[in-house]
């Protein structure tokens, strides 16, 4: 499995050489898809971990666990709307202002919405 996973790696970086497509479009892409996904499978998690009806009382997480997983999240969707940001703005190439006020404001939101749900 783990044979075929890069030698699927190396076909599609043949692939690409040859074609002559330019990496950076796909690797822009990429990272902001990246800054969206992970952050969103991370949230999922954290609501079906808490879910009564998928996991027992007698099995959940503590107030504790659920704090650092609360701060896992928020750490995670700062760097995941940080590279979204660099990767629209490169990707269209505005100024390099960088929106960390606005990610931060962001973030608090999410990280309050996720501890009450």
């Amino acid at each position: 499995m783990v044979r075929a996973a890069w030698m699927a790696v190396l076909a599609i970086g043949l692939a690409m050489g040859l074609s002559g497509v330019k990496p950076i479009p796909v690797i822009l892409t990429v990272q902001a898809l990246n800054g969206f996904i992970l952050p969103l499978i991370t949230f999922y998690l954290i609501l079906l971990v808490n879910d009564p009806n998928i996991v027992p009382h007698k099995h959940r997480h503590s107030a504790y666990y659920n704090l650092v997983l609360i701060v896992l999240l928020g750490v995670m969707l700062l760097l995941g709307l940080n590279n979204i940001d660099r990767s629209i703005s490169e990707f269209f190439h505005l100024t390099s202002q960088s929106h960390l006020e606005i990610n931060f404001l962001i973030t608090i939101f999410i990280m309050v919405v996720t501890a009450f749900c």
